[in-house]
């Protein structure tokens, strides 16, 4: 039986809404060969505390409510912060940002897609770039594991090879 891939995906949204409908889109997207482990968050600051978990995809918002903490963090100043701890996260940005620089601003510290807020077909939108995403990642983990299959048997070959040179000596 083939063995399910487990990805993390953090949802980093403050709307209670737009939260639970990413949860259920997403809790919809597993398929036969990968399982997804979602993490909600309604702010940058509980979300920064599970960071200990490798989250292999975040979809997160610009605005975020702080959950009364002193210094709000936004999603931007969140993106940061795993990328420094988690370089290769794939971060997909779902906002009504108007601000054209804070998008920008966005695309440098590294999102992969940005899907404006625009209802429940937003969800939808995010679940295929996440399923896009996560296709992505399965067919290097597959290659990666096929090269290092081949590096390890080629290695074995040489070995054996030195080893029945000097034996039959």
């Amino acid at each position: 039986m083939k063995r399910k891939e487990t990805y993390n995906i953090f949802v980093v949204e403050d709307s209670d809404v737009y939260r639970t409908i990413l949860m259920e889109a997403l809790g919809r997207a597993n398929d036969n060969d990968s399982q997804y482990v979602l993490y909600p968050f309604s702010s940058g600051e509980d979300c920064i505390n599970d960071l200990h978990i490798s989250p292999d995809v975040v979809v997160l918002d610009y605005h975020l409510n702080g959950n009364g903490y002193e210094s709000n963090m936004n999603g931007l100043m969140l993106l940061r912060k795993m990328k420094q701890l988690w370089p290769n996260v794939e971060a997909i940005v779902l906002s009504c940002q108007k601000d054209v620089s804070i998008v920008k601003e966005f695309v440098r510290s590294g999102i992969n897609r940005y899907v404006k807020k625009d209802g429940p077909g937003s969800a939808t939108k995010v679940k295929d770039l996440v399923g896009n995403i996560i296709h992505a990642k399965m067919v290097h983990q597959r290659r990666f594991r096929k090269y290092a299959t081949l590096l390890i048997l080629a290695v074995i070959t040489v070995c054996a090879a030195f080893a029945w040179t000097f034996l039959t000596k």
